[in-house]
């Protein structure tokens, strides 16, 4: 989705609760061929967005961030 629809302004973010830090988390999206940006989620990220139930969680947000 990043790739096909980016030039329409779609920006992909992977949101990572995983608890060992962002260099497993790298080496596991290196090894996919991750094409977009991942970012560590911290408990403010969650509760803002959660409340997460299962992962993975797809959730959509607008370019006003709601």
């Amino acid at each position: 989705m990043q790739t096909r629809y980016s030039r329409q302004g779609l920006a992909v973010i992977g949101a990572s609760v995983d608890e060992s830090g962002p260099q497993p988390v790298r080496r596991f999206a290196d090894k996919l061929g991750v094409k977009f940006t991942i970012a560590m989620a911290n408990d403010d990220v969650i509760d803002a967005y959660g409340p997460i139930r299962s992962i993975p969680t797809t959730i959509f947000i607008n370019r006003k961030g709601t």
